[in-house]
């Protein structure tokens, strides 16, 4: 409530004078928030590097054993996918074509070899993935040198995911085993 005898510009700068007040005071809140969101980062960042370097290391490792033991773990290569009691690691062949010109190059070729219609768009713009499925077109393609197939093979590793709700207490690393449950 208000003094009568205050005039309205009084009642409007005790109002600014709190305003200020409750802004350097959020401001000042904020600032302590952050540093001590800092200090806590600070403090766990060493054992997240840690941890991104041994998950790196780790997966080398399983990279390289996989691929040295490739043929006997996956029958001379009858199998793309081992799945193990720990995860899966699979071999994937890509096949992706991969074109060597730039749009424009791509473009003139295109309508040299009368694909206009057939692959690029009113804009224009190359439909690539139609290409892609006109195996005739794509062999010349290849032949003119603009396009090449990308027979790269990729590793996947996925290890089984450790379930959360079997965690105990504040150690994250000490797990329950389903018969202590």
């Amino acid at each position: 409530m208000t003094d009568p005898k205050q005039t309205v510009a009084e009642v409007l700068n005790a109002d600014l004078e709190n305003l200020a007040a409750l802004r350097q005071k959020r401001a000042t809140a904020v600032a302590e928030m952050n540093n001590q969101v800092a200090t806590t980062k600070k403090t766990h960042q060493d054992a997240i590097d840690k941890i991104d370097q041994d998950i790196a290391t780790t997966t080398s490792s399983i990279e390289t054993t996989a691929t040295e033991n490739r043929m006997l773990l996956t029958n001379n290569g009858a199998k793309k996918t081992i799945s193990l009691r720990a995860g899966k690691i699979a071999w994937r062949n890509s096949t992706g074509l991969v074109f060597d010109f730039n749009d424009q190059r791509l473009l003139r070729l295109i309508r040299r070899l009368g694909g206009m219609r057939r692959f690029v768009k009113r804009k224009p713009s190359i439909q690539k993935d139609a290409i892609k499925k006109d195996d005739t077109f794509v062999s010349q393609l290849i032949q003119r040198g603009a396009a090449h197939w990308d027979r790269s093979e990729t590793l996947t590793i996925e290890p089984i995911s450790v379930n959360v709700d079997l965690l105990e207490g504040d150690n994250p690393l000490k797990i329950k085993s389903p018969r202590e449950e």
